[in-house]
């Protein structure tokens, strides 16, 4: 059962998160540098569910071959260290975007908090680069491929592997739990605050429209967030008791679950929030060509240009608008 449960999520999450790239990258509307992000969040969820498909579905039945080889595969691939890498990236994501949205709609003139396309290559850039390096302990863990038990295991000191393994664990449970969570409780509390129970008045019909969109894009992130607090709990627990006190296989089990399953969930409040990217997927399933662009620049010629919107598209149902923190409201779209 635990196999069959893997196997599916690990399913939806690859296909799911590679419509989601190819809906942003194969429609011009969508291709904007918040959308971006999202689909470097998809990339780095594809990585993890990948080594999730290689270490428990694919390994246990092909052997491994010895030396230098099976070395390197098990302690990068089989290990679990290059899903480490994409599930520490996808953490990164999560608290930049929740930064973004703070900054977007709260200080939304600010210079500083403008996300630009030079500010998202950077943060993608860095963000690997710190997944990197925030995994290189795993990468010191060394294990070699025992054919005979056909299993990886670590040859090398148990005290100091035991030490290093500790204080990594408590690391994760610091940077990868405590703190992003943090953020996030904190900067999405101010925005639902500001949306919520700010009180505005004679505000026009666009700009009504535009608060509607900012509430939508807001309860879509905050889901995304919750789900990742809820899916990180039982792993990063797993991960600290296995180390400090004792190994519960079933919490480690169910860790391993609800993490795979945090990296298939997003591309369905994508299409169950987002009107918008249902249609383009539609579209692009389909093989239609999307006539949103040209929807969207009759529209956005209406809007007021004194205002700074979000960057997401979204739909309502009644229209269609393309909001750009970054610049003035006006009918382009910033591509990368």
């Amino acid at each position: 059962m635990f196999i069959v449960v893997l196997s599916a999520f690990v399913l939806m999450s690859l296909v799911g998160n590679t419509l989601v790239i190819l809906t942003v990258l194969t429609n011009k509307p969508m291709q904007t540098t918040l959308n971006y992000l999202l689909v470097n969040l998809a990339v780095a969820d594809m990585v993890f569910a990948s080594s999730v498909l290689i270490r428990y579905i694919i390994f246990p039945f092909i052997t491994l071959p010895e030396g230098q080889t099976g070395r390197f595969l098990c302690t990068v691939v089989i290990g679990g260290t290059l899903g480490w890498i994409g599930a520490a990236e996808s953490i990164l994501c999560l608290v930049y975007i929740a930064v973004e949205r703070y900054c977007a709609i709260i200080h939304p003139l600010r210079q500083r908090g403008r996300f630009t396309r030079r500010r998202l290559k950077i943060f993608v850039v860095v963000g690997w680069i710190f997944a990197l390096l925030f995994s290189f302990p795993d990468f010191l863990h060394v294990k070699n491929y025992h054919a005979d038990l056909r299993l990886c295991i670590s040859d090398g000191p148990l005290d100091y592997a035991h030490i290093s393994v500790k204080v990594h664990s408590l690391s994760w449970l610091i940077l990868a739990g405590i703190v992003p969570v943090s953020i996030m409780v904190y900067v999405y509390s101010r925005v639902v605050h500001h949306l919520w129970f700010k009180t505005v008045q004679n505000l026009e019909a666009s700009q009504r429209a535009a608060l509607r969109y900012r509430k939508q894009v807001t309860i879509t992130l905050i889901a995304v967030s919750v789900i990742y607090a809820v899916c990180w709990t039982p792993n990063l627990t797993a991960y600290l008791t296995e180390y400090w006190w004792e190994k519960i296989t079933w919490i480690d089990k169910t860790g391993t679950v609800f993490l795979t399953f945090n990296c298939c969930v997003n591309p369905v409040l994508y299409s169950m929030r987002m009107k918008s990217f249902r249609e383009h997927l539609r579209d692009m399933l389909c093989c239609k060509k999307s006539g949103q662009a040209r929807v969207q620049t009759a529209e956005m010629r209406t809007l007021p240009p004194t205002r700074q919107p979000d960057e997401l598209t979204l739909n309502t149902g009644h229209s269609h608008i393309h909001l750009n923190p970054g610049k003035s409201w006006s009918h382009q779209t910033e591509g990368v």
